[in-house]
């Protein structure tokens, strides 16, 4: 199945106006007041706010990127492809640095299989077709085995016949970069980037990548 892009349309990243049980926390607090004495009120309004705050933190870290968010840096191992970038297979960096705001595509990637190898090398394709418009490409593995990882990533990078992307294994093995709070229930995700900011997220399994959806968002990018 397709699994949620996580995207919140309404712009906000769980703010103080969330609902919680129903009720803003202006209004649970009025309800609070109606139901407390005057001596004890004080005591849970500040009980209140440390639970709501709680609930606030929680819900913004586990919120997705989503279009308009800054791309943040994060590093890596490279195992295999982009065979003419000065970098060697195992020398650890910050490709998204390097990079800087030139249009990009992420994959990150927990399982390998199904059309994940097609989109890889369709996204490998773009780049080397589009080198007058700085478009770069980047595959990251992510998962619990950092042994098992580096194996997937040479797999698709040698069926996918690689050229131009790198393939790498990020050094936030287990949940990928934290700053990009990648869904723990998705096999591929997708960010598309320009100008170091995040145009388009997807999130799949390996047998329903929607691979014209992601090219339709590269193409996007580079107009």
């Amino acid at each position: 199945m397709k699994l949620s892009g996580h995207r919140d349309s309404s712009g906000d990243s769980y703010g103080s106006s969330r609902l919680f049980l129903g009720f803003t926390f202006p209004t649970f607090v009025r309800v609070v007041r109606s139901a407390m004495s005057p001596i004890r009120f004080p005591f849970a309004v500040c009980f209140l706010a440390c639970c709501w705050s709680g609930v606030i933190q929680a819900s913004g870290t586990e919120r997705c990127l989503r279009r308009g968010d800054a791309v943040g840096v994060f590093y890596v191992t490279k195992v295999a492809g982009a065979t003419d970038d000065g970098v060697a297979p195992g020398e650890q960096l910050c490709y998204r640095c390097r990079y800087g705001s030139r249009p990009l595509v992420m994959i990150f990637a927990r399982r390998t299989g199904g059309r994940l190898t097609e989109l890889v090398r369709r996204v490998d394709r773009a780049v080397a077709n589009n080198q007058q418009s700085s478009l770069k490409g980047l595959v990251t593995f992510v998962g619990e085995d950092s042994r098992e990882l580096k194996q997937c990533a040479e797999s698709v990078a040698e069926t996918a016949d690689v050229s131009k992307v790198p393939v790498v294994v990020a050094q936030e093995p287990s949940t990928g970069p934290e700053n990009y709070n990648l869904a723990p229930d998705a096999a591929v995700t997708v960010v598309v980037a320009k100008d170091s900011q995040v145009v388009s997220t997807h999130s799949y399994d390996v047998e329903t990548i929607d691979v014209a959806e992601v090219m339709t968002d590269v193409q996007q990018v580079l107009e």
